[in-house]
């Protein structure tokens, strides 16, 4: 049986950081994800980085999540995307080895829709 692995989008990564929550920490805490790979693609970081150059409060949590995805001791793989966020996320699912964690409520539909796995942050920190 193929392991699954888990992309995470830039919506989760900012909601949980919003109520001070690191959705690579709870992923970690979690039996029923800790040992997925996770993968981020470049639009994430470009998007990330985007909002590192806003408000102060954006902006410290774009930079806590850049320092995260760079950390060596977390299972994160970048992949290489130079396409939108979202279509890359529909393109990637279509595979079924994927569960998606989003808080991108017009993207859960879409991928809902298709019969992809989806998960999201809660604002207590909590995966559904």
């Amino acid at each position: 049986m193929e392991s699954k692995e888990l992309i995470i989008d830039t919506s989760s990564i900012l909601f949980g950081l919003k109520y001070n929550k690191n959705i690579f920490d709870i992923i970690l805490e979690n039996d029923n994800y800790s040992h997925l790979k996770i993968l981020i693609s470049k639009g994430v970081i470009r998007e990330l980085k985007k909002f590192s150059n806003s408000s102060k409060k954006l902006k410290l949590q774009a930079n806590i999540a850049l320092n995260t995805i760079k950390n060596k001791n977390r299972n994160i793989t970048v992949v290489d995307s130079n396409i939108y966020v979202d279509s890359w996320i529909l393109s990637e699912s279509s595979s079924g080895k994927y569960i998606i964690c989003t808080n991108d409520i017009k993207l859960r539909k879409k991928l809902k829709s298709m019969g992809v796995a989806v998960i999201s942050i809660t604002n207590s920190g909590k995966l559904r």
